[in-house]
């Protein structure tokens, strides 16, 4: 159990803070357990990093009101890039959900950036929650159970 709330603890601290790394600690995890347990700290890792990102959608959601993204969208290239953004993922939830999905399974582009982003553009919630974690469950399992059945 202790395990459990650590993982959780640890991959919602690292979907907010970058310095912290939670593919390494689940590798380290991964050699300490077996591969059936895997999906089980997979799915808690998952869970606590897709909460850690929801704080950057907010933040993301937010901020567009906010003086100094007004102030960047004003300039020609911010503004070029984030109304192709906006144009690419406005009315097609499939499409934003495959970016998202790409990006939390793969890490490019990273997963922090596009949370902001997808708050930004007021992706649905639910979408985004649904993508990040089932992105993260199968990059988080792929480690654990790589690193176990390595080991």
């Amino acid at each position: 159990m202790k395990l459990l709330l650590s993982t959780f603890g640890f991959s919602f601290a690292s979907a907010l803070l970058p310095l912290l790394n939670a593919e390494v600690y689940l590798g380290a995890v991964g050699t300490q357990t077996t591969v059936a347990a895997s999906l089980a700290l997979a799915l808690v890792a998952a869970a606590g990093a897709t909460l850690g990102k929801v704080v950057w959608y907010v933040v993301g959601k937010r901020s567009v009101d906010s003086t100094w993204v007004k102030k960047k969208l004003d300039q020609p290239k911010v503004r070029e890039s984030y109304d192709r953004w906006e144009e690419r993922t406005r009315g097609r939830p499939w499409y934003s959900a495959g970016v998202l999905f790409v990006s939390s399974s793969l890490g490019l582009p990273p997963l922090l950036v596009i949370a902001v982003l997808a708050g930004s553009l007021h992706m649905r919630l639910s979408v985004f929650v649904l993508s990040c974690f089932v992105g993260r469950a199968v990059r988080f399992y792929a480690i654990l159970a790589g690193v176990a059945w390595a080991t």
